[in-house]
């Protein structure tokens, strides 16, 4: 999840967004979404992968959708915490998404 959202956040910042949109959004993005599932169940269905790796994925896939409401609440006191950076000033329309 840490690499996803690093690599969302330089995608998004070779566009020319501020740092702080990078990070929302690479944040937002990071998620592995509940797609996963039906893509592992087919592949272990079809041999493209083991029975041992299908079970390491499922696990890493809940872990990640189950860890997606705190990775979004513990965002804002990131970047205003670690980054220094004033939420309100800079996103205003944040605080109505995130209680």
């Amino acid at each position: 999840m840490i690499l996803q959202t690093l690599l969302i956040f330089l995608v998004v910042r070779s566009f020319g967004y501020s740092p702080v949109t990078s990070f929302v959004v690479g944040i937002s993005l990071a998620q592995i979404g509940e797609f996963a599932f039906v893509l592992l169940s087919k592949a272990v269905h079809l041999g493209i992968i083991s029975e041992q790796l299908y079970l390491l994925m499922l696990g890493t896939t809940a872990l990640s959708l189950l860890s997606t409401p705190l990775v979004y609440r513990t965002t804002r006191f990131i970047l205003q915490g670690c980054l220094k950076i004033d939420m309100q000033e800079r996103i205003p329309h944040l605080n109505e998404h995130i209680p």
